[in-house]
């Protein structure tokens, strides 16, 4: 979502996060005095007081550490951040990231089970029985391909009996799980906003607890990192297997979306499914996903961020000392992929559906000069009521029902979109839509914005940052989001500094730079019948 410095939506939309209501937020210290007269006076000052009070540690193991005493509720907001994501996976194993974060909360050795060596010969059998299930579904799959009725029937035979023995082994290794025993240790202790999400360029494990529990959230987070076992990995992969067929294959609009950036990027780590294909889905190894685990769930390959009311100084005692003994891991060979080629792309997927149409061009990473540049000019033309597309394609010409932009899609490491979706109003057909809207970008690269536009989108980015500064929430995802993306979380202070110095100009030749209708990339969903 655009201007993700003061509101971040990541995309997969995997998560519900669950954010301290600003209601509950009743004991303010005066580093916040400033926060209700923000909107109409310079909160420089503000965000240089909050940036000092900032502390980094990196642990002798690289594990990095960012925390920020914010005198507010006595809240913490917990988050740990992998530099991990769909992005690192390959072409066989796209899909595995977000795997891994399902069976991240499946439990240890020591949570979720009543007796793990009595579990861990079951847990090994059902391994390799999945193997020999896997190896005679394939040869099933080949033998219907191939028409060889003997070989089908002998496939099938194999299929059931294998079937029928992992269903044993499945039944007996049950008996010594305790399902969702983190969850329930977590809510005996207060917990909120448990949960978890992973997108193209990392993954996020993130919870509230009050800030007297942060050693209970040290004792399981961290033996999570280095303890998982991957219990119940092969019912877990139908699991996801059911949440691709609901939120893709059943919607004709995220199959739209798929599409379109696998043909926009092709081999490129940005156009792989982040869910996966289903066919690699449907085969998930669990060494695969050991093997993804030990690679990138790495202390130097990772950020805490603890930030709410808490003591700093007990903070990082409990973090060294649930969080030092895990093992940092080798140098990881990252992709360093070719920029995607500019040029225009039609994708159009005739399904059963609400009309939708997408349009995008490429542009740069999180923190190339014109990304700001480009997420102010997304938010002056779709951000809000009086915003320009929103103004005249939906409420005055009537040619939308909703009109949004989107920046840093479908992730920031790399090259990615400046994205439009917009949903035709009823008897518009997309030529006409489209080229309203190219019209009114033509606009702005011959004309520019107005001072007037900008400085109200300055203004209510500004705004809106200082009055998120109370979530303890938003801001452990926003610093422990730079820090691994950047480097720097200092790069997230830096952002709005660039932001308010920006001038129309700049935006003008940004769009000039970038935004060529002669490397327009759309996509539409054709209704069956049309």
């Amino acid at each position: 979502m655009h201007l993700k410095w003061f509101s971040r939506v990541l995309v997969p939309a995997l998560v519900l996060v669950g954010l301290i209501g600003l209601n509950q937020l009743e004991a303010r210290g005066p580093l916040y005095a400033a926060l209700d007269n923000s909107a109409s006076s310079d909160a420089s000052d503000l965000f240089d007081s909050i940036e000092k009070k900032i502390q980094l540690h990196t642990l002798d193991n690289g594990l990095q550490v960012i925390m920020l005493d914010q005198e507010l509720a006595p809240v913490s907001a917990l988050y740990i951040k992998i530099l991990a994501g769909g992005s690192d996976e390959t072409m066989e194993t796209a899909g595995i990231a977000h795997m891994l974060e399902h069976m991240l909360f499946k439990g240890t050795e020591q949570i979720g089970t009543r007796d793990y060596e009595a579990e861990k010969k079951y847990l090994e059998l059902i391994q390799q029985w999945s193997r020999h299930l896997d190896r005679w579904r394939k040869k099933l799959e080949q033998a219907r391909a191939s028409g060889d009725e003997e070989a089908i029937k002998d496939a099938q035979s194999k299929v059931q009996l294998w079937k029928y023995r992992l269903q044993l082994a499945t039944k007996e290794a049950a008996r010594f799980r305790i399902p969702e025993e983190d969850s329930l240790l977590y809510s005996s202790h207060g917990q909120r906003g448990y949960n978890a999400y992973t997108s193209r360029d990392l993954t996020n494990y993130q919870i509230q607890l009050p800030s007297n529990r942060i050693e209970v959230w040290a004792a399981i987070e961290s033996d999570r990192l280095k303890n998982s076992v991957f219990r119940e990995f092969y019912t877990e992969r139908d699991v996801v297997a059911e949440e691709r067929r609901m939120r893709v294959d059943n919607k004709a609009s995220s199959k739209l979306m798929e599409n379109f950036l696998m043909e926009v990027y092709g081999n490129h780590p940005y156009g792989k499914p982040l869910i996966g294909p289903m066919k690699s889905i449907e085969y998930f190894n669990k060494k695969d996903a050991m093997d993804f685990y030990h690679k990138y769930y790495a202390p130097n390959n990772a950020v805490i961020a603890i930030t709410g009311d808490f003591d700093p100084d007990f903070a990082l005692k409990v973090v060294k000392k649930h969080f030092g003994s895990w093992k940092p891991g080798g140098i990881i060979d990252r992709p360093n992929p070719e920029e995607p080629q500019r040029r225009a792309v039609t994708v159009d997927l005739k399904e059963k559906g609400s009309p939708v149409m997408y349009m995008a061009w490429f542009k740069p990473a999180l923190m190339h000069p014109d990304n700001i540049r480009l997420e102010v000019l997304a938010s002056i033309l779709s951000d809000g009521q009086e915003s320009i597309l929103v103004q005249k394609l939906v409420q005055e010409k009537k040619l939308a029902t909703s009109i949004r932009i989107y920046t840093g899609f479908p992730g920031e490491r790399f090259t990615n979109l400046f994205f439009i979706s917009a949903i035709p109003a009823p008897d518009v057909d997309y030529d006409t839509l489209e080229s309203a809207i190219q019209e009114e970008l033509r606009k702005v690269r011959e004309n520019g914005v107005s001072q007037q536009h900008l400085q109200k989108v300055q203004k209510k980015a500004l705004s809106d940052f200082a009055f998120g500064l109370r979530s303890p929430s938003q801001l452990a995802d926003l610093l422990s989001y730079y820090q691994i993306m950047t480097g720097d979380y200092k790069s997230l202070f830096r952002s709005y500094e660039t932001l308010k110095e920006l001038k129309p100009e700049e935006i003008k030749k940004a769009a000039n730079d970038y935004l060529k209708p002669e490397w327009t990339m759309k996509a539409r969903l054709i209704s069956e019948g049309e």
